[in-house]
């Protein structure tokens, strides 16, 4: 009797390690399958270096008869939601990718209805250096009928430090963007935080977003002071409950959490 009495300890022992909060190690699966909104695209940087992503394009864009230019809105992802050769399957739970299958990114603003050419380029590790970022800009507006004046930048995490490190690169850069929305960036580099500057000379109206929780949020509040030192006004800072990475409720298209959305909030804008 002892030895099925032990093995069904052995059994409850292991069940309620599981509870307890052992690690499930069993591979997850993530959906890297297009929609009919969303589609799979290739960003060439130069000769030498391309980059996979996700793509909408408005609803009439290959229409035939569609001639108009349209506001361009680049996403970037964070460190965990990244991945090498072409796997963009993890970018699809998190931000502006999560809501592109099944959202068309098409908003009412002052009275006019307006639509985004969507692109999220995939980084590995949420990380995209300033020279690629204008490299990907510049391979946009070739391949595609870009309104240049309204180019809109917003990320996640290392991927809104990526945003920041652009903008405060060179002035050039700051000039190329209409407005920003970064969330919970990690800590900007020490030199190049005087460079906020840029942001403030090139009108680029910025709206950081942080939660009250996240070990960044004193800093993230820091940036936006220094940007309305330079001109008052120009950045809002916003916090809401929650830590690093409770940020899909401000990516939400529809207006169950904020009104304007984000997205409207940034097509009013152009430089």
């Amino acid at each position: 009797m002892k030895a099925p009495f032990l093995l069904l300890l052995t059994a409850m022992s292991f069940v309620a390690c599981k509870k307890n909060g052992t690690p499930d190690t069993t591979p997850k699966v993530y959906d890297s399958t297009p929609s009919p909104l969303m589609q799979k695209t290739v960003i060439e940087l130069d000769a030498y270096h391309k980059d996979s992503g996700w793509l909408q394009l408005p609803t009439h864009y290959n229409s035939g008869f569609d001639t108009k230019k349209y506001p361009l809105l680049i996403f970037y992802n964070g460190r965990y939601e990244g991945s090498k050769y072409g796997d963009l399957s993890l970018m699809k739970t998190v931000g502006v990718p999560k809501f592109m299958a099944s959202s068309r990114f098409s908003f009412n603003v002052r009275g006019e209805d307006q639509e985004f050419i969507v692109l999220c380029p995939q980084s590995y590790n949420g990380t995209i250096s300033p020279i690629a970022t204008n490299q990907i800009i510049d391979y946009m507006v070739k391949q595609y009928r870009v309104d240049v004046s309204r180019v809109y930048l917003t990320g996640v995490s290392s991927g809104a430090s990526s945003i920041i490190s652009y903008l405060t690169d060179n002035q050039n850069y700051a000039n190329r963007i209409a407005a920003i929305v970064p969330m919970s960036i990690i800590t900007v580099e020490t030199e190049k935080v005087a460079n906020l500057k840029y942001i403030s000379n090139a009108s680029v109206h910025t709206k950081i977003f942080c939660g009250n929780a996240d070990t960044e949020f004193k800093e993230n509040k820091s940036y936006v002071d220094i940007i309305n030192r330079y001109r008052s006004g120009l950045a809002i800072f916003t916090s809401y409950v929650g830590g690093h990475g409770s940020w899909n409720n401000i990516y939400n298209p529809t207006h169950k959490y904020y009104n304007p959305n984000i997205y409207e909030w940034m097509l009013q804008y152009h430089n």
